[in-house]
């Protein structure tokens, strides 16, 4: 059986529906352009369907070392296409490409801690800080924050970049500079001025990889203060409240949406920091390596929350005019 001897829907529906067994005369990797060509599309089910099969045979070890190299190069590849639009359906490519990107770097980190049999780390460090420096490039500049598009589905781009910064922030292959640079980025999109309010979770989903950049222990205790104390001020420095950004004659609106999105995220980085992110499902899973990286403790975590409470107080004492 070859991959044109069904329509490609019916197929992966059909891959889906029986737990991504590969059906029988298929060969995976022959599968992998049919399932990207979907992933730009205006159809929220095919786009959703080609993500899951790409992800779930890829950490079932399906594909090749050599075929999860060309598939981590054409998604950073697409993270800026279209790049800079708003309101189009590029944004569907660059969002799920961002997903898919996880594939390669989270597998790359699964079959170094052996649970796929066989299989060891592949990706050469050089390839991932060229892929890191798309997503960040993507990060920024993407215009398009559209979550659910009636009609079309799920766009969210932020929140899925967000998903594979979280991915580069555990990979060994990022080293501190790599890490800061997360960071930093992180802080930029939230803190520049928008017209978007983040309503979907993106800020938690951009904290989250903050969270894993921090628990890798390779930044110093004041590089970590010092980028919480930066959401203390906008990105051009104004601070949040009264007469800054507003007051009884003008409101600069587009920072005010920035302070609320801040905020939100700044309050989940809070619990990470206070609750942990546990990502393993069983006793079993907490031995491996790859799950046992949400287990390791936070380093300079009292100082880290006492500075994110501090900078919250700070947002909302500007809030009222003064009496």
């Amino acid at each position: 059986m070859t991959k044109d001897a069904f329509d490609i829907h019916t197929l992966i529906g059909t891959i889906v529906e029986t737990d991504y067994a590969v059906p029988e005369g298929i060969e995976p990797e022959a599968l992998i352009p049919s399932l990207i060509d979907l992933l730009g599309v205006p159809d929220q089910i095919a786009r959703e369907r080609s993500f899951e099969v790409l992800g779930e045979w890829g950490e079932r070890g399906h594909f090749s070392d050599e075929a999860l190299l060309a598939l981590g190069e054409l998604m950073a590849s697409n993270l800026t296409r279209g790049l800079g639009e708003q309101g189009t359906d590029s944004v569907f490519l660059r969002s799920y490409s961002a997903l898919v990107l996880c594939t390669p770097i989270g597998v790359d980190q699964m079959f170094a801690a052996g649970l796929v049999e066989g299989r060891g780390a592949f990706l050469p460090s050089e390839m991932v800080g060229v892929w890191r420096t798309r997503a960040l490039e993507s990060l920024l500049g993407e215009q398009d924050a559209r979550t659910f598009v009636m009609g079309k589905g799920w766009a969210d781009a932020v929140s899925h970049t967000g998903d594979v910064l979280h991915q580069f922030a555990r990979s060994p292959h990022t080293d501190a500079e790599g890490l800061a640079q997360i960071l930093h980025a992180i802080s930029a999109r939230l803190r520049r001025p928008t017209n978007d309010v983040f309503i979907q979770n993106e800020g938690g989903r951009l904290m989250r990889a903050a969270y894993c950049a921090l628990l890798r222990d390779e930044l110093s205790e004041s590089q970590a203060l010092s980028w919480i104390e930066g959401f203390e001020t906008t990105i051009d420095g104004k601070t949040w409240g009264w007469e800054s950004l507003y007051s009884l004659e003008f409101c600069d609106a587009p920072s005010v949406k920035a302070r609320a999105n801040v905020c939100s995220a700044l309050h989940t980085l809070r619990l990470y920091l206070e609750l942990g992110l546990r990502r393993w499902h069983s006793g079993e899973d907490a031995k491996n390596a790859y799950f046992a990286f949400y287990d390791r403790p936070v380093p300079h975590r009292e100082e880290m929350i006492q500075a994110v409470v501090a900078v919250l107080r700070r947002l909302n004492e500007g809030l009222p005019p003064p009496e």
